[in-house]
């Protein structure tokens, strides 16, 4: 994807040669083995999904948060830009971290398990 060409030379914490190293551990060699990408995302839980400027990922979490909600699925998506793939363990770091975890308590809080979440 467009997020993980412009950051793979980078020296981030997710960078190419990890994700490499995740593709080579995690998928098998050929690809038409792995089950079909048709997924229903209406049947998705509540979902709280945050991506970063500087993620590789970033255009994976984007699109999925795209596909729930297209589905009609209950999904909060925040992309904070200034940010890298893992900041959330440097809380001492980032005062974004304490915002994230209030956001997500308030999330947690406002939904449960096989029911829609709760108005706030």
């Amino acid at each position: 994807t467009a997020s993980k060409s412009r950051l793979e030379n980078e020296e981030i914490v997710l960078n190419k040669a990890l994700l490499d190293w995740f593709a080579g551990h995690c998928l098998p060699e050929d690809l038409s083995t792995l089950p079909s990408t048709e997924v229903d995302f209406s049947r998705f839980p509540p979902t709280s999904l945050y991506t970063c400027g500087f993620d590789p990922l970033r255009d994976e979490g984007a699109l999925l948060a795209n596909r729930l909600e297209a589905a009609g699925a209950h999904v909060v998506y925040q992309e904070i830009e200034h940010l890298f793939h893992g900041f959330a363990t440097l809380g001492a770091l980032f005062p974004e971290v304490q915002q994230m975890a209030g956001e997500l308590g308030a999330f947690l809080a406002g939904t449960t398990v096989g029911h829609a979440p709760h108005s706030a």
